[in-house]
């Protein structure tokens, strides 16, 4: 088993970053393989795979760490995909849809996908994303509680009201 701080590992999930990965794989070709991970037989590969969803629902750590930053050959790489408008909301959906899947299916991912779900609210939301997050809680309240949802919810409120419309600041409180 390898370090959580292994250079290798951190290389492999900057793959997963929605900007600035160094690759072109689409958001699905991505969640395919997060899904291999997950699914594997492998302890490592399962937490590399749990990783990697954080990496690709937070909205703050594009780092360009991805292929764009390891030297081969004599061309240079470029930054890998870029979407734009309404590829950032496919982009959130999809990933914010398997994690979903995770935690009312009650796997043994569904604690700890809580927690990255509820990680990611706050920067999902500021994309004005607030409608991915709404899906996602009445599809897991239907079935399960997500305490980390709603103290996600509570921070930002707490530290971004000032910044939020009325309408935008009453569907967080809801």
């Amino acid at each position: 088993r390898l370090p959580n701080n292994n250079s290798a590992k951190h290389a492999l999930v900057s793959y997963f970053q929605m900007y600035l990965s160094g690759t072109t794989a689409t958001p699905e070709q991505r969640l395919k393989m997060i899904c291999t991970f997950i699914e594997s037989n492998n302890e490592y590969y399962r937490t590399l795979g749990l990783d990697a969803l954080r990496t690709a629902l937070s909205y703050h750590q594009f780092v360009g760490s991805g292929a764009c930053g390891i030297p081969f050959g004599m061309r240079s790489r470029d930054y890998g995909y870029m979407p734009k408008g309404d590829e950032v909301k496919a982009w959130y959906e999809t990933f914010t849809d398997y994690a979903c899947e995770q935690i009312i299916g009650g796997t043994w991912t569904s604690p700890e996908v809580k927690s990255i779900l509820a990680e990611n609210i706050r920067g999902i939301c500021h994309c004005g994303l607030i409608s991915i997050i709404e899906n996602a809680s009445e599809r897991i309240l239907k079935t399960t509680d997500w305490f980390e949802g709603w103290l996600a919810c509570g921070e930002m409120l707490h530290h971004d009201a000032d910044k939020m419309d009325e309408a935008y600041h009453t569907r967080i409180e809801l």
